[in-house]
């Protein structure tokens, strides 16, 4: 059979849908970009998960736990994480606590204690309902080696077993020391890298990690979020000091914009200085109850929340 020539009315009809179907993902992509244009600003840290580093008032706790956790709850302030235990009992801090309706949610343990009294840092974690028990970094700073760094990944994955077998997760929280080179790699990679995600977690310093220079979106945008269940919200000024929140110089919006997850993050309040702590806290609660950004993706459907509720 002799195949018949193709009319120029067809081969036009073909090419031009050949040039439309080119056009669809740039079509797509003008159209998520109306869309996103379009959507309300949204609140972009849920109330609950707001909370605060009690380092941040660490002269009123010395003074009085009973009256600081007090205040914060005054304020609104659901959860806390705590540095020191400051001579009370684990017991003691959890009755203090649910009298004021504010839960422990995380705390920093010096390594120290991690190598020395590990199974009492997890019974007081324990006694305390803590998700969340952790490192606040490694002090004196350790060699800026890669060897160095290797040897504490494997630490943490031991340590991180440990917590696991309690129900809670352990963490290791940044300064700006380990974003330094070694070799081309960064110090902080290879912790992230060494570690088992499925065990070590983070706590992202924003203050420190763009003191670093570092932007932490380039972190954000490159490993799973959910490495870095924790955040400290604190506020670096033009002169690279610390400042109460919203007072600096750091566009927060920017960054929690792109969670893919809010609620599955938690947004800690913190200034290393104590130049009025009281107002600290009560400004930092109030700028992240009331922090807004546009959405970044459409809401949860149907489908999508059930399938969420069930993982």
């Amino acid at each position: 059979m002799v195949l018949k020539e193709m009319s120029r009315r067809q081969a036009l009809a073909l090419t031009a849908g050949a040039a439309g179907a080119a056009l669809v993902p740039e079509v797509a992509r003008a159209q998520e970009a109306r869309e996103l244009r379009r959507r309300p600003a949204e609140d972009l840290v849920p109330r609950q998960n707001i909370g605060i580093q009690l380092y941040s008032l660490r002269d009123m706790q010395a003074a009085s736990v009973q009256n600081t956790i007090n205040l914060l709850g005054g304020i609104g302030y659901p959860e806390v994480e705590l540095f020191t235990l400051q001579g009370q009992s684990a017991t003691t801090w959890r009755t203090i606590l649910e009298g004021a309706n504010v839960r422990a949610l995380a705390a920093h343990v010096g390594i120290d204690r991690w190598r020395g009294e590990l199974g009492t840092v997890l019974n007081e974690a324990e006694t305390l309902g803590m998700q969340y028990v952790g490192v606040p970094g490694i002090f004196p700073n350790p060699p800026a080696t890669r060897e160095t760094y290797r040897a504490l990944a494997r630490e943490f994955n031991r340590y991180a077993e440990r917590v696991a077998d309690r129900g809670m997760r352990f963490y290791y929280h940044n300064h700006n020391f380990e974003f330094v080179r070694d070799g081309g790699t960064r110090l902080y990679d290879i912790l992230l890298d060494r570690t088992d995600p499925d065990l070590v977690f983070f706590e992202m310093d924003i203050y420190w990690i763009v003191t670093a220079g570092v932007d932490p979106l380039d972190y954000l945008g490159r490993y799973d979020q959910s490495r870095w269940p924790l955040f400290h919200v604190k506020d670096r000024d033009a002169a690279g000091e610390f400042a109460d929140l919203g007072e600096g110089n750091i566009d927060f919006s920017r960054i929690f914009s792109e969670l893919q997850n809010k609620h599955y993050h938690h947004y800690l309040v913190e200034r290393d200085t104590q130049p009025n702590p009281q107002r600290t806290a009560a400004v930092g609660y109030e700028y992240l109850r009331d922090l807004r950004g546009r959405r970044r993706r459409k809401p949860y459907t149907p489908t999508e929340a059930a399938q969420g509720a069930t993982t």
